[in-house]
This record gives C-alpha cells, structure tokens and sequence, in this order.
C-alpha cells in the first residue's frame, strides 16, 4: 500500500459552518496523493455535518476526548499515515485547488524536513509573507504560522510532540524553535501563498493576546539568551507592541490595515538583516 504525501489534519470541537470552508477547500486540490484526518474532540450532533460534503475516499475521522487544541494534534501525529503533515484548523483551507500539487513540485525540487510558506489573513485581506531565511533574530519577533508548515511528520514524531500543556497557545512557536535551535533542522521557504488564514484563534482577544505575550516571554526565556532577549526585546517594544494589538484588534481590513502591514513588513527586513 502506497502512503500518501500529505496528510491534512484538522482539528475540532463543535466547528459548525467553519468546517465547511476547509471541506471544501481540501477537495478541490489538484494534487491526490493526500488523506484528510480529522480529530474531533466530541462535537455536538450536527457539528460534523460538513464531512458529508468533503472527499469521502480520503477522509478519516477520529473522535475521542483531549486536553485542548495542541493535545488534539499530538492525536493527530499519531494517527496520520502521510510523510508530510499540515495542520489545517476549521476555518481555514487552501489558497486555491493547485496548492498541493505546487507544494509537491517544490519539495521534489528541493527535499527537506520542514517548510513554510506565505500566507492569505482574510480578517486582514491581505497576503503576509516571510523572508527566505528565519534568523534567530526574526524568529524572536515572528514564528510562521503552522497552517503554512509543513513538516515530516516522523520529525515531529521523533521531537516529542507539541508541548501544549506548558503553552497553550504558543506551543507551534516552541515546536518551531525546537527544531531549529535543538534538531538543527533548517526552514525552506515556499514563495507561494498556501492558505487562507481566518485568524481567530485564542489569542484573537485582549485576554488572549495578554496570555500569549505571557507564554512568549516564558518561550524567549528557554530558548534565546539574556543578551538576546536585551537587545531585541528593546527593538521590539520601540515598535510600540501594545499599540499594535489595539490596531490588530480594531482595525482588522481596508486600506489603513493594508498600510500597517506594509510598514510592519518594512520594519521586519529591516530588523531581519
């Protein structure tokens, strides 16, 4: 039996229509060599029924109880059977039907264990996209987000998992540190925009944007020295972090957004030489 590329893990609990939307998505890919898991937490009846319309032949659902959201990935680690996976939450799906087969074409290009791509914020209507290469020092401000990752699936296996029960909303940022700074493993940027992003996770609140800027300060603290964290913890308050969630939170879209982005874009390559 021939395994597939990618496995497609997505998440839920309780997703209603932001299921359909991903649904959809994954089964107008081009590319076939793919399965579509999802690890339900144990939805409502009538949660689920965006399943019906998705594509019957490469979809497994699994459902049992988790500890929150990156419990639910460690599951879905374990359960996927493709060489490579992204986790894709409901809500979010890929930029358009040829994504898969662009992705494959490029790793055939260039073989390697963990890649990210740009990506689509639909709250933002705008595409962000990242640099060619994660320094350390980009990485302390920034860590791509996971629905552009994706990584050997044996590679996360073999680093231990998500640690979401230290972090609860940043454990893909650790995940991502771990294995760059302790597996040396090296990024390989995709110039392609790969998914839709809907950008309304925990962290979308003041309480949650407070939780994370917590969890990152416990992050940074394991992970980049003291000299580091001096240095361009300084660089990152001058850019005025609180003033900026009040923006991310209020001024979501148009054309001042747009603006924000670009400058914010501009002061991370500069940052990132």
């Amino acid at each position: 039996m021939t395994l597939p590329t990618f496995s497609i893990a997505t998440v839920t609990l309780n997703p209603g229509k932001d299921l359909d939307v991903t649904a959809a998505s994954i089964a107008s890919q081009s590319f076939d060599s793919y399965e579509w898991v999802v690890k339900d937490g144990g939805s409502k009846p009538g949660q689920l029924e965006a399943l019906e319309k998705g594509p019957p032949s490469r979809l497994r659902l699994f459902q049992s109880p988790d500890r929150g959201i990156f419990d639910a990935m460690n599951q879905s680690l374990h359960l996927c059977t493709g060489e490579y996976i992204i986790f894709m939450n409901a809500g979010d799906g890929f930029y358009d039907p040829t994504i898969l087969a662009r992705i494959a074409e490029a790793m055939a290009r260039e073989p390697g264990d963990l890649y990210y791509c740009d990506y689509y914020n639909s709250k933002w209507k705008t595409v962000i996209r990242y640099p060619q290469t994660l320094t350390k020092k980009y990485l302390y401000r920034r860590v791509p987000c996971h629905q552009g990752v994706v990584a050997r699936r044996s590679v996360l296996l073999d680093g231990g998992g998500f640690r979401g029960d230290e972090f609860k909303i940043v454990a893909d940022h650790e995940m991502m540190y771990r294995m760059v700074f302790r597996k040396n493993i090296v990024p390989k940027h995709l110039a392609l925009t790969c998914c839709t992003y809907k950008d309304d996770g925990s962290h979308a609140s003041p309480a949650g944007f407070a939780r994370r800027e917590k969890e990152r300060r416990v992050l940074r603290a394991e992970y980049f020295s003291r000299t580091e964290r001096l240095t361009w913890g300084a660089m990152y308050h001058a850019t005025l972090p609180g003033l900026r969630t009040w923006i991310t939170l209020k001024c979501r879209g148009g054309k001042f957004s747009k603006l924000y982005l670009w400058a914010m874009a501009r002061a991370s390559a500069i940052m990132n030489r």
